[in-house]
Formats: C-alpha cells, structure tokens, sequence
C-alpha cells in the first residue's frame, strides 16, 4: 500500500495544481488533477485515482460506471485535512475528496520510436499543424508509465483528430543548452473530417512511454539533478514548395522524480 506523509502533501499541491485554504479554521486543498482510475484492492476495490503523488479516493466516483480501469481522468476537487476521513490518510494509504468540477477522459496514446528520417521530414496524411507544443492550462503529470500535457491546434468541430507523440532511438542521449541535459520528444496531429467553423483549441492527452521517461529519469537522478527537460518538439507548419514539416520546440520542465531502491 502506498504511504502518504507531509511529502505527498506538499507533491499534491506542487504537482497537481491545488491551492490551499488555511483561514477561519479551514485546513483545505482544492484545484485539478490528473491521473490514472484504478480500483483499490487494499481498500475494498474503492474507485481511485493514481496522480503518481499519492491515490485519491472521490466517493462521488462509487456509483458511476462512466469510467474503467485504465482510464486516464482529469477533475477537479477539493480535499478537506479536517474530514475525520483524512486523519490516518498516511496509514490508509490515500486522501478522500470532493469534486469541484466533473470528471473527464483523457484520450491515451501509444508513444512510438523514431525509426528513420523520414518520419521527422515528411508530413503524415492529413497532418495539421500545431499552434504549441505545450498548454500552459492544461492538465500535466507523469503517472503509470503515462505522460499529461496539452497541445494547441485549429480544429474543426467536427473532425476527427488523432495524436502522435515519438521518441528517437537514441533518447537516453540528450541535447545540452545552458549545460542541462534536455530530451527530445515529438509530437503530430492528424485530422480527418469536415474543418468548417474551426478554433484554436487546447487538447489535453495522455501518452504511454513505457520505461522511456524512467529510463530518462533514472538518468538524471543518478546525477543527483533537480530538474527534468523535455524539449516538446511540434510541427508548426509546412513548407509551400516541398510540403515538408517545420518544426518548433517548447520546453517542459518538471523535477526529476525520486527512484525506488529495489529491496
């Protein structure tokens, strides 16, 4: 069972966005989430959310069968430390919240490797560009071997848009800018479908890395470093004579993630 302590306080509202409310003796946290939903076996299969920083338990969550196992959610909630459920939150292993703003699903894609040139240098079928690699307002976290960021695009209200996000095969060797090691990962959209009436639009995803992003990790802490650099590299646009993508690039920081000693 995963242990909560002061850390896992402070992770929730460092990493997962909340805002705490110390006056008229109110001892609170609220502001969104992201994570993956799991049922709890070592605690009676309640519904939870795994955010990486601890598990969430919503009882509002109980009776909706919306989700499944797997899922990747995005919500907005409201932990009380003064609820007589969270007093032995570090030895139940998890916070009861509230829901301040519904849940939603995150679409979760598959990442793949980058496997010769042309997958960087020749646009996809039906590739659109992108206004940002990386929304600031949109929901961020690494959990379960999934990556939560949010990327900008036009789309129309009624096409179909397919995400891609690659990694070369040599991604355990970063770029250095400034003297810190930044790591590259590349991400597309495809859309398929009528664009009339299109907006400028944050979509949030989730992409499954597998062992990539430990492996990053591992890296940078055995090196006793703070952050973590992801360069978000996104096609901006496309060349008018020879159609080929243009690239552009923004950086994600995010502190390099303590690694478990195997016992």
């Amino acid at each position: 069972m995963k242990k909560l302590g002061i850390f896992v306080a402070m992770a929730l509202s460092a990493i997962l966005c909340l805002t705490s409310c110390l006056g008229e003796g109110k001892n609170q946290s609220s502001g969104s989430i992201c994570g993956v939903y799991f049922m709890n076996a070592d605690a009676g299969l309640l519904p939870m959310v795994d955010t990486g920083g601890g598990y969430i338990y919503v009882p509002e969550l109980v009776s909706d069968i919306t989700y499944s196992e797997g899922d990747c959610l995005g919500m907005g909630i409201m932990i009380d430390y003064n609820d007589p459920e969270n007093a032995n939150a570090g030895a139940k292993g998890y916070f009861t919240a509230s829901l301040t703003a519904q849940p939603v699903i995150i679409n979760d894609w598959r990442s793949r490797m980058i496997i010769s040139e042309a997958d960087t240098t020749t646009a996809m079928e039906n590739e659109i560009p992108l206004n940002y690699g990386i929304a600031g307002s949109g929901f961020f976290n690494y959990v379960r071997g999934y990556l939560f960021f949010a990327s900008g695009a036009r789309i129309g209200s009624r096409q179909i848009v397919d995400w891609y996000l690659s990694y070369p095969q040599n991604y355990t060797e970063p770029v250095v800018k400034n003297g810190e090691n930044h790591y590259q990962l590349f991400v597309r959209a495809t859309a398929e479908g009528d664009n009339t009436g299109a907006s400028n639009q944050e979509v949030n995803n989730a992409y499954y890395l597998g062992n990539v992003f430990d492996t990053i990790n591992a890296k940078e802490a055995a090196d006793n470093k703070q952050s973590l650099y992801l360069d978000i590299n996104y096609v901006s646009g496309f060349d008018k004579e020879t159609n080929r993508p243009q690239w552009a690039s923004s950086t994600l920081t995010i502190p390099v993630m303590a690694v478990e000693q195997e016992q």
